[in-house]
């Protein structure tokens, strides 16, 4: 295991490292047992460190105590010389559960900017539209519970009764990133979620160095709250393009806004000047735009002093410009299309947009694995909110409170509305 987290995440880890002013991230962090015994006998949580070995799935456990056990997973014979997409390929976890179902949602993608860039009206028009996405049939949603309990299996069982409360930390390769452990369980058993608290971590070399950042580095007070910027007509590798409004994302941030008592940026308002002028000094970031997972892009409203029609530069947010202005927020919330997406990297998991916000310097990330139906994203975020704020929740627990709440009550009790939402990094809390 020492070996593997050695390699596992050194971009990101050199990337915080200079954020909070350490020269040298294995100055800070020995991988050692015994530096990690210590690291987490302070820690107090329970960890799940995932690796791919050859034909297995390795599974290292960690207990309060800094105790390590190792289990393995699942095993499966491998065609001689063929590369093997475990995640694809063994559970299907990567699949967007979204193919069983029929929801209504926005699409906060950017894939009129990069998939089709549309040149007539009747294209446009079907980019402006609301996603709607197919109902399977009923032998879909058998192969996807199958998928599940084939993933508890090999990831969970071998561990489960190892886990003690209140929350576990796990550290997944590659592809595993993208499984939504929140809705894994046995067969006629109980979610994972309803037994614990879950949080991703990239790395343990990551959490320690967020966990030892310099105490005055985050903020404490302060919010940026964006939705539905105004993008469009604007101009995207020549072509002249304009991205559909998402009213649903403006409400959820008007929400937002009136719970936290602070004011929000809406449609023109929130333009990419005024959110890298905001975005450096607030405890608290929330986006509800259309983004893009693999680029690490947010679309914004053009700056105000554009003349002509707006190029990229001028209202695309990128990871060099949340890396250049950076981040001194505790929790970004990513309220953007498969934010938790990007592209899958063994050694340094999933880079995207999520990875990006952390590597600039936030605590923690609040990101989605699948686009969620309008009226459910709006009923968690208000959950997760209260929580949060009114209640004083860490944002673990609120996390685990919204899902508890959603999966109880009738309209949204179904797994796909509820069980998206990921945290990853450190668990924090707020003063507001």
């Amino acid at each position: 295991m020492f070996a593997l987290e050695l390699g596992r995440g050194r971009a990101l880890v050199d990337l915080i490292s200079q954020r909070y002013g350490i020269q040298r991230a294995a100055d800070t962090i020995e991988v050692t047992s015994s530096s990690l015994q210590k690291f987490f006998q302070h820690h107090r949580r329970s960890v799940l460190f995932i690796a791919v070995l050859q034909s297995i799935i390795a599974l290292w456990f960690i207990d309060k105590k800094g105790n390590i056990k190792f289990k393995k997973g699942y095993e499966k014979e491998l065609s001689k010389g063929k590369k093997v997409d475990v995640a694809k390929t063994w559970f299907g976890v990567d699949r967007s559960v979204l193919e069983d179902r029929e929801v209504q949602c926005e699409d906060r993608s950017l894939s009129a900017l990069y998939d089709d860039c549309p040149s007539d009206e009747a294209e446009q028009s079907k980019m402006s539209m609301t996603h709607i996405v197919r109902k399977g049939e009923e032998t879909e949603r058998n192969n996807q519970s199958s998928q599940q309990l084939n993933a508890w299996s090999a990831l969970i069982a071998p561990i489960v009764d190892l886990i003690e409360g209140p929350e576990i930390v796990i550290a997944p390769e590659g592809g595993f990133f993208m499984v939504p452990f929140a809705a894994l369980k046995a067969d006629q058993g109980k979610y994972l979620s309803d037994k614990v608290r879950i949080r991703l971590v990239p790395s343990l070399s990551t959490l320690k160095l967020i966990q030892d950042s310099p105490t005055d580095y985050h903020c404490n007070t302060g919010a940026l709250i964006v939705g539905d910027p105004k993008i469009g007509p604007v101009e995207v590798k020549g072509n002249v393009v304009e991205l559909c409004p998402l009213p649903k994302a403006r409400e959820e941030a008007q929400m937002i806004s009136r719970l936290l008592g602070l004011p929000c940026l809406v449609g023109e308002q929130a333009t990419k000047e005024e959110v890298l002028k905001r975005i450096q000094d607030v405890s608290l970031v929330h986006i509800a735009a259309h983004g893009d997972a693999e680029r690490g892009e947010i679309a914004l409203a053009p700056n105000s002093s554009v003349n002509g029609i707006p190029k990229k530069e001028d209202f695309m947010l990128t990871v060099k410009d949340v890396a250049e202005v950076g981040i001194r927020a505790k929790l970004v919330v990513l309220s953007c299309c498969h934010s938790a997406r990007g592209k899958i990297l063994n050694a340094e998991g999933v880079v995207g947009i999520a990875r990006a916000f952390l590597g600039s310097g936030a605590r923690s990330v609040l990101m989605s694995l699948w686009a969620v139906d309008d009226e459910a994203t709006k009923a968690f975020m208000e959950i997760f909110y209260k929580c949060l704020i009114r209640e004083k929740k860490s944002a673990s627990e609120a996390l685990h409170l919204a899902m508890k709440t959603m999966r109880e009550s009738p309209l949204y009790k179904d797994v796909n509305d509820w069980a998206s939402f990921v945290l990853l990094g450190d668990d924090v809390k707020f003063g507001f």
